[in-house]
């Protein structure tokens, strides 16, 4: 008897269903030392650490399984006419309490470049660049499209305090993570490893700059075939 792979459907239900499922108990688990916590007056550091450890553990939980998810798609990018504008205001927004929230301000210059992608894989890849370059920023990220002869470009620049020639050979891999700006959380060390992803899904090749001291640049290359024949923009 032929049993087939599971279609990405499916796998995209199962995922959904295990963040739902996954959520719930980790819920009721921080609940459950909450209610436990209030019986207790006089407080108890131990419950307190394992509340707050809870409540940290539930993000990088989902963003193990987000990966997971991008990394078994199999399903082929799409190519539709898109206004890049759009994408940058969906980040914008995305990023709006955060960045505010941020030690770092976020900058995202305006463009009226047009590309045929898949505007929902573009925007998680520039969505986690910009997650990566505001966990790092010392006080400003800037995005911007640039033209370069027949390609486009878009670029994400930090001025964190850069990447050492070790940690440049590590920063894709999965689970490699360096320590954040003061008061940003440290995440699963997934949010690169994704980025490059998705990047091979859509064909855009990666380059990254950095010096140490003086921050970083990753620069998104969008192949010619990708932009309408002779459109110019700003």
């Amino acid at each position: 008897m032929n049993k087939q792979s599971p279609g990405p459907d499916e796998n995209s239900q199962f995922f959904s269903k295990a963040r739902h499922s996954l959520r719930q108990q980790l819920y009721a688990m921080t609940l459950l030392g909450q209610l436990a916590l209030r019986q207790e007056p006089s407080g108890n550091d131990t419950l307190k650490k394992l509340i707050a450890a809870l409540e940290g553990f539930e993000p990088y939980l989902m963003g193990i399984l987000q990966f997971a998810k991008t990394e078994s798609c199999r399903t082929p990018a799409r190519r539709i006419p898109t206004e890049l504008q759009h994408i940058f205001q969906r980040l914008n927004l995305h990023f709006d309490g955060e960045a505010s929230a941020s030690q770092a301000e976020l900058q995202i210059r305006s463009t009226q470049a047009r590309l045929d992608t898949d505007p929902d894989l573009l925007f998680e890849m520039m969505r986690h660049l910009i997650q990566n370059a505001l966990s790092f920023a010392r006080s400003r990220v800037l995005v911007a499209a640039r033209q370069h002869r027949h390609q486009l470009t878009l670029e994400v620049w930090d001025d964190g305090p850069g990447i050492s020639a070790e940690a440049m050979e590590k920063m894709f891999d999965p689970f490699y993570s360096t320590s954040p700006a003061a008061g940003v959380m440290p995440g699963p060390g997934l949010g690169l490893p994704t980025v490059k992803l998705l990047a091979q899904r859509l064909a855009y090749p990666l380059q990254v700059d950095s010096a140490v001291g003086q921050g970083t640049r990753v620069r998104v290359t969008i192949p010619s075939a990708n932009l309408p024949e002779g459109k110019s923009f700003t």
